[in-house]
């Protein structure tokens, strides 16, 4: 009698460790979002400055639109080789994640150097850094070097402007390069 005891009460524990173990891993798979595209997953945001609208997702780094030049392009992590862009063949380019928290989103383009398919020049390889930040107001920093305007930070404000479709926005490598410092 004093072993079936003995069993009954090893029964109960060992059912009560698989029901805790049943119930983390459960919150794992509902667990709140934590990194940026997670929190901003399918938000818009709209550049005044830019006149270019934004879209975050957790299936890629994000999609950037600009409708006065019918343009949508989808930014995803990529490693690519022979790239012609700008009158110029490079060898590689790639967009790479830095560092992504719930505040920030960073990410590099980076471009080897290349051949120009014109006058046979060199074309000088780039590496750009790219950072999205929310600010004190909870809008959206984005911060990106461009020689034509006189800040690299460019706010962004939300926006109910849905122009994102999967089926619409080019990937990035095969439209053009926009980030690459001149």
């Amino acid at each position: 009698m004093k072993y079936f005891l003995y069993f009954i009460v090893v029964l109960i524990f060992s059912s009560c460790e698989n029901e805790e173990e049943n119930n983390d891993s459960n919150n794992n798979n509902n667990s709140i979002p934590s990194t940026f595209r997670e929190i901003y997953d399918q938000t818009y945001w709209h550049s005044p400055s830019l006149n270019t609208y934004f879209k975050f997702s957790v299936n890629n780094l994000f999609y950037m639109s600009i409708p006065s030049e019918n343009i949508c392009v989808s930014y995803e992590e990529i490693v690519l080789n022979n790239i012609s862009y700008d009158a110029c063949e490079y060898s590689q380019g790639s967009l790479s994640l830095i560092s992504e928290n719930s505040t920030s989103l960073s990410f590099t383009e980076s471009i080897s150097d290349g051949q120009s398919v014109i006058m046979g020049d060199i074309c000088a390889d780039a590496n750009t850094i790219i950072s999205f930040n929310v600010n004190s107001s909870g809008n959206i920093v984005l911060t990106m070097p461009m020689t034509d305007f006189p800040s690299n930070d460019f706010e962004l404000i939300p926006s109910n402007q849905s122009l994102f479709s999967g089926n619409n926005c080019t990937n990035l490598w095969y439209e053009f390069t926009l980030f690459a410092a001149g």
